[in-house]
């Protein structure tokens, strides 16, 4: 109010009187915008008072009073809306200021006009405004002043590439110095690679001018773009980049212009002011057309081992001599920064790899010993997976090939209080050939299965259903592999890796290991499987030499006796009793047969394992041919008690081997003898589907289904061998003449009702191979 009273005078002869005006002007036109309608009015009747007084004394002293008519003149043109009478008059307010050495009135000159440019969202231009106000406030002595800004604007000094804000009381070449050196001791503290890009890029922006940049490296005689940095609102930001082969064209930066420095060791600069003629072609520069652009070579000892592309956008003739120089100065800092960074790098990644590589030789040794230790091949897989779980992952899986399925033999985890949820996984989304699992996919195909990082898609695809993903999720996946246990070309199981470790996923050593590991694997899994079979072998061969012992044993001693008995009735002292000699004769007959077809059944054995059982076709009939078989047995079936009911309406011809097929009907109507006595059996002959059809269906003991799938194997019965005789040779003989006709035979029963055996034929049998049906004997 009392600012509001005072009346225009003369000039006054003391700086606080002038000072006073200047700062009652400025005052009124800060609270102008804010103020009331009323309010306004009166400010307003104040500033144009204080412009008139300022006019007068800028006329008559325009040295002392110039810069303030200007300053004042600038906020007037604010508060009215006049943009560019605004924009000019402060910057002619801080010029004439500086030229008249009023230092403190710079300072305010910049920080209106700071805040002016920042009201209308120019942040940059106003950051520039505010960083030569720090330094006119801290010039004038200013130390409150300087430290206000810095705390309400602390980007202005924030992070190791912002700009300089000091003014030093040098001369310029000196400050170039000073600052390259600054900028030197910046990029050789650091020796971490990953550190010195954006550090090297920054520093470069700083000193040189420029709005954005790209780092490269050389990298097998071509460059790979390895950083990229720019400036922003914030100062510069800079960041580490995948390293990327140049390639044709670049969406950073030219790749011709590029390729040009590498090839020369030259530098290059661009200006729109003079046009790029040489590199006319560059899509990037068709594209962008930046109007200052250089690329220099970072050149150690001859060779260059990076490139820098600078560009700016707003100055043409941004890069100029001075900052060339400057340039060139660090890039040759850098140059040795980053050899050094380099052999750090290599030393490091040597360190890291053999490091890897040891504990990797430490891991197969581990399991090769283990695998090697026991022929229990579940024990010794769950053993497996459990150092998989302590070295390479974070939980593991075993499948194993079982027949036609796939079983889950060994589950682990790093963690134990998820193994329950390995067996809900087991329980609810079992081991199958056709799953989504990458197990599945890994045994189908018989190949290693990857998935460096499960997305989520990733994750959908190869699982069930919601649920399944939610344990798969549980469980901590982050990457898979599943690599297939192959031995001789034939896969026997999966093992399954997951790693739930986020930013480290399986990759090419992992993958190597894995399959060396699944490599020793299945060998230690077929070395199992062979031991087994050699141990049920081995059973197998004990039991059949003690079966077949009493088998040819049984007939032998009754044929003996038999002999023994006709030489007794027929001696020179015991009478002769024609009809006890007939029943003796009948007896040794019968033995005699049974020897004969114990004898041709391991022939045939023999025979079927060389792949010599020939087959001496001609026109049969299959009909006639059962009849002819069951008349020939009709004595045993008589004495089993078994009625026979053979049902063939007409005759049913093919060309087969009459001698065979006959062999297949006896071993069945033998069974029905041996497992089916005082029952009858059912005998029909059809012709089916343009082959014939052979049904021999009996009501007897039956066949448990379990050994229904191993009835027609080698040495394989329907039920124990202590409790019926024979080899267990029939079933397997009748399958492979079957089989050799082009034919197929199965079965159907269920315990205690009975087994009906289905043979097919077609009717006409494949070429049979050119061997004599003799040649092993």
């Amino acid at each position: 109010a009392a600012a509001g009273a005072a009346a225009p005078g003369p000039v006054s002869a003391f700086d606080y009187d002038a000072t006073r005006h200047l700062f009652r002007a400025l005052a009124a036109a800060a609270v102008h915008p804010r103020a009331g309608a009323a309010r306004r009015a009166e400010l307003t009747a104040i500033i144009r008072d204080e412009l008139e007084r300022h006019e007068r004394w800028a006329g008559a002293c325009p040295e002392t009073f110039l810069h303030r008519f200007e300053l004042v003149s600038a906020e007037v043109a604010r508060i009215e809306g006049r943009a560019l009478d605004a924009e000019r008059q402060y910057e002619q307010a801080i010029r004439s200021a500086r030229a008249s050495g009023f230092v403190q009135h710079e300072a305010l000159g910049c920080e209106l006009a700071s805040r002016y440019w920042r009201a209308r969202g120019f942040d940059r231009i106003a950051d520039a405004y505010l960083r030569d106000a720090r330094d006119a406030y801290d010039r004038w002595g200013a130390a409150g002043k300087v430290r206000l800004i810095d705390e309400e604007f602390p980007r202005l000094l924030g992070g190791p590439f912002a700009a300089p804000t000091a003014t030093f009381a040098v001369r310029a070449e000196q400050l170039d110095l000073v600052s390259v050196a600054k900028a030197a001791q910046a990029i050789s503290g650091e020796i971490v690679l990953g550190a010195l890009l954006p550090r090297l890029l920054g520093v470069v922006l700083e000193q040189g001018g420029a709005e954005r940049g790209v780092l490269l490296l050389a990298r097998n005689g071509d460059l790979s773009i390895d950083a990229e940095a720019s400036v922003g609102d914030r100062g510069v930001r800079a960041s580490v980049l995948q390293p990327a082969p140049l390639g044709a064209s670049s969406p950073l930066l030219p790749t011709t212009v590029a390729r040009y420095v590498l090839r020369t060791k030259e530098r290059v600069i661009l200006d729109d002011r003079d046009g790029t003629v040489r590199f006319a072609g560059d899509e990037y520069l068709a594209r962008r057309r930046p109007r200052s652009a250089a690329c220099l070579p970072i050149v150690r000892q001859g060779e260059v081992v990076g490139a820098l592309y600078l560009e700016n956008d707003l100055i043409a003739g941004a890069f100029n001599r001075d900052r060339l120089i400057a340039l060139e100065l660090i890039t040759a800092q850098a140059a040795i920064s980053l050899q050094n960074a380099s052999l750090v790098a290599d030393e490091q990644a040597a360190r890291i790899a053999a490091e890897e590589e040891r504990r990797r030789s430490v891991f197969l040794a581990e399991a090769g010993a283990l695998l090697s230790e026991s022929l229990d091949q579940d024990e010794t897989l769950g053993r497996l997976a459990q150092l998989c779980v302590r070295s390479i992952a974070d939980w593991c899986i075993i499948d194993l090939v079982d027949g036609d399925t796939l079983r889950r033999v060994r589950g682990a985890h790093a963690d134990a209080g998820k193994e329950q949820l390995l067996r809900e996984l087991q329980r609810r989304y079992p081991a199958r050939r056709d799953s989504r699992h990458p197990a599945a996919e890994a045994l189908r195909t018989g190949r290693p299965f990857l998935l460096a990082e499960l997305s989520e898609a990733d994750l959908r695809h190869h699982t069930e259903d919601d649920e399944h993903a939610r344990l798969i999720r549980e469980l901590g996946t982050r990457s898979v592999l599943a690599v297939p246990l192959v031995a001789h070309a034939r896969v026997l199981g999966v093992i399954s890796l997951c790693s739930a470790t986020a930013g480290r996923p399986y990759g090419k050593a992992e993958l190597e290991t894995a399959q060396e590991l699944a490599s020793r694997a299945a060998t230690a899994v077929d070395n199992a499987r062979l031991y087994r079979e050699s141990q049920q072998s081995i059973r197998l061969r004990d039991e059949f030499l003690s079966v077949a012992s009493h088998e040819l044993y049984t007939p032998m001693t009754s044929l003996m006796l038999s002999l023994e008995a006709i030489l007794s009735a027929t001696g020179p002292t015991g009478p002769v009793d024609p009809r006890a000699i007939r029943k003796l004769l009948d007896l040794v007959l019968r033995q005699g047969r049974r020897l004969v077809r114990l004898t041709g059944d391991l022939l045939d054995v023999a025979r079927i394992e060389r792949g010599a059982l020939a087959l001496e076709l001609a026109d049969v009939d299959l009909a006639a041919l059962v009849r002819d078989v069951a008349e020939r047995l009709q004595l045993d079936l008589d004495r089993a008690r078994c009625g026979v009911d053979v049902r063939a309406t007409e005759p049913v011809t093919g060309r087969w081997d009459r001698s065979r097929l006959e062999q297949v009907v006896t071993n069945l109507l033998t069974n029905v003898i041996k497992f089916a006595p005082g029952t009858d059996v059912e005998i029909s002959v059809s012709a089916e589907h343009g082959g014939a059809q052979l049904e021999v269906r009996d009501r007897g003991i039956g066949i448990s289904p379990e050994r229904q799938a191993r009835i027609f194997d080698r040495f394989e019965r329907g039920v124990s061998a202590e409790h019926f005789g024979g080899l267990g040779l029939g079933l397997y003989i009748s399958r492979r003449i079957v089989e050799a006709h082009g034919g197929s035979i199965r079965v159907e029963s269920q315990p205690g009702s009975g087994a009906t055996f289905t043979v097919e034929l077609p009717l006409v049998a494949p070429q049979p191979p050119v061997a004599s049906r003799w040649d092993d004997t």
